[in-house]
């Protein structure tokens, strides 16, 4: 399983990893009520924490993909710079003028997707994190009422021997 990025939600990985981990096999007629509606939230928990990883993978594709474009255009622009620095030959700096402004133009076109891009992923992040928290809410509430009819069981038959 992919790791979720820590720095963002570091105590999520943690508490979707135990949850995944623990296997549960039905060993009373009540385990075996519970089991299949216990089944579901931990494939959904997955599913949801590799929606989660995948969406993080892609943002951070983009980034890199963006700042790899970023830096050629800032490599190109340094290019006409030095082009335009060196010579007195008008012709070329008129030339080459339109391209540097188109650059400049793209730099700032590119950083504005890149701000677009981060909005968007925590757009969809609070989103696939509301439905993870409404699973993990309704994970531990089924684990919590199987934990309290099993205690009372055990105490109706501790009461009747």
């Amino acid at each position: 399983m992919d790791s979720l990025q820590r720095s963002s939600y570091p105590d999520l990985e943690n508490i979707v990893l135990s949850i995944l981990s623990v296997e549960e096999e039905p060993s009373t007629t009540l385990d075996k009520l519970f089991s299949n509606k216990n089944k579901v939230l931990k494939s959904t928990i997955k599913q949801l924490f590799n929606e989660i990883n995948l969406r993080l993978q892609t943002d951070k594709d983009i980034f890199q993909d963006i700042t790899d474009d970023i830096c050629a255009c800032y490599t190109f622009l340094e290019e006409i710079k030095l082009h335009i620095g060196r010579g007195y030959d008008m012709e070329m700096v008129l030339a080459l003028l339109p391209r540097r402004t188109q650059l400049e133009t793209q730099i700032f076109d590119l950083k504005k997707q890149k701000r677009t891009e981060a909005l968007e992923c925590w757009r969809d992040m609070m989103f696939l994190k509301k439905y993870m928290m409404s699973a993990l809410s309704e994970y531990w509430l089924l684990s919590k009422r199987q934990q309290l009819l099993s205690s009372d069981l055990t105490i109706d038959e501790n009461e009747q021997h």
